[in-house]
């Protein structure tokens, strides 16, 4: 079998990448231009910190406090992100170049898979540049990513155990070494509108705490909502259900990169979502008029959403009037089990200033470093001492998220994901509607997956 996939998989995994977050609230607008570089050197204190660069002893050693690199200027391949983040980056740029004498150039890329993989394979690729987790495994297996581990050894006030475990294993090979650390994350939890609650007769305590338990809930719910409601929505794709099918210990993906997705104890939480779509106790937003969770939610079509974090912002923005609450998921098999969703800085493996590019990761995914760009755009952070500086164990809407990091599943699913996703999308909405069984939909789908997976795996 072929190590490497052909360009048709790389075009495919940024369609893939788009779908799954195509249910979310779409990020900011970015400046329009192909790739923008900026560099900020206006800035008072860097221009300090450049007045300490040069004033050097005769010996040319550094200043006193400043990195054995200043001087340096580390390129950064970037997203814009929202307008929050944009907002807050040239304080954490500030805080970086002063604190360390190494500059930074950002490189924000509009079409980041094609534009990235387009410098990749010219030699122009930045020195440190995001990954997402579901583009890992690809990135990992065509080696333009460095190994962490050593800098991680040989750098004494990184702390690995205060990173939350969910985020950080998606970017953790089975030998256990790290080619990324994550800056922030999102998963997904419950959402419960409490006036619809309420008025029902119900309170958010009777909300249960397993998924097995909970269509019976919502069958009792359904008849006490409002005309033209019903219990709760959410999105119907892989993204969202990796957790599900592996609560029973099964992989999406043998080790030879083929789909997995008809085995009984896969299909037994998914079992539990097609048989309540049936029973008009859930829906897709599309059934109930909107295009996203988020807005089906805010209109109070439902009294439960399964979503992200993202969506609190959405609807504290858009719907103020919505008294609503947070919570984890119900478990499964008496486990805890959401979805994360995470991006993280890498090191080009081909920069030739990796030391400083090393510099530059551990400040802004240590502890204060993260908490300026975490804590100013209202971002969940990837390190436990972080989320404490935030006191987000004690919100009352975002504690839940925060908790999943601990045991979260990354949305990854090594580098044939993308053909599994598509295939498992196609065929879920047979089930949904039922046309196929559950069973029936998902071999078809193994069998697609499998069949495309051959042929681009020669």
């Amino acid at each position: 079998m072929k190590k490497f996939l052909k360009l048709s998989l790389f075009l495919m995994l940024a369609l893939v990448i788009l779908a799954a977050c195509g249910d979310a609230e779409p990020a900011a607008d970015d400046n329009g231009d192909d790739v923008v570089d900026e560099v900020d050197n206006g800035d008072d204190d860097v221009d300090e910190v450049d007045e300490e660069v040069e004033d050097e002893d005769d010996n040319g050693d550094v200043a006193e406090g400043l990195s054995p690199y200043a001087g340096e200027t580390v390129v950064v391949g970037i997203w814009a992100g929202s307008d929050a983040e944009i907002a807050v980056r040239p304080d954490q740029e500030a805080a970086f170049t002063e604190a360390t004498g190494i500059y930074i150039e950002w490189r924000v890329y509009t079409e980041f898979d094609d534009q990235l993989g387009t410098d990749l394979i010219a030699g122009t690729a930045p020195d440190v540049f995001y990954v997402d987790a579901f583009q890992f495994p690809r990135l990992h297996a065509e080696g333009v990513l460095v190994n962490m581990d050593d800098f991680i050894a040989n750098t004494s006030d990184f702390d690995l155990a205060d990173l939350y475990a969910g985020p950080l294993s998606a970017f953790t090979t089975a030998t256990g070494s790290i080619y990324g650390i994550p800056k922030d994350f999102s998963t997904l939890g419950l959402f419960y509108n409490i006036d619809m609650l309420e008025a029902a007769g119900f309170s958010p305590d009777d909300i249960p705490n397993t998924m097995e338990e909970l269509p019976a809930f919502l069958a009792e719910l359904a008849p006490e909502l409002p005309d033209g409601a019903i219990p709760a929505v959410t999105a119907a794709d892989l993204a969202r259900h990796v957790f599900a099918l592996e609560a029973n210990g099964t992989s999406i993906v043998d080790d030879d990169g083929f789909a997995v997705l008809s085995e009984a104890g896969q299909l037994e939480f998914i079992e539990l979502l097609v048989d309540a779509f049936q029973n008009d106790l859930v829906a897709r937003p599309a059934d109930l008029g909107t295009d996203w969770s988020g807005d089906t939610f805010g209109l109070e079509h439902v009294a439960l959403m399964i979503e992200g974090n993202w969506a609190i912002g959405h609807i504290d923005g858009n719907f103020p009037d919505v008294n609503y609450g947070t919570r984890e998921l119900p478990t499964m098999n008496g486990q805890n089990g959401t979805m994360v969703f995470t991006v993280a800085y890498a090191i080009n493996s081909a920069s030739d200033i990796q030391g400083a590019a090393w510099e530059f990761v551990n400040f802004v995914t240590g502890t204060e470093g993260m908490l300026i760009m975490t804590e100013g755009a209202t971002l969940l952070p990837s390190r436990g001492s972080t989320s404490q500086l935030m006191d987000l164990y004690n919100h009352d809407i975002l504690a839940p998220f925060v908790a999943g990091a601990a045991y979260a599943t990354p949305w990854q699913a090594g580098v044939t994901g993308p053909i599994i996703a598509r295939e498992y999308n196609n065929w879920l909405p047979l089930a949904l509607s039922g046309d196929d069984t559950l069973q029936e939909a998902m071999e078809t789908a193994e069998e697609d997956a499998n069949a495309d997976i051959e042929i681009h795996m020669q």
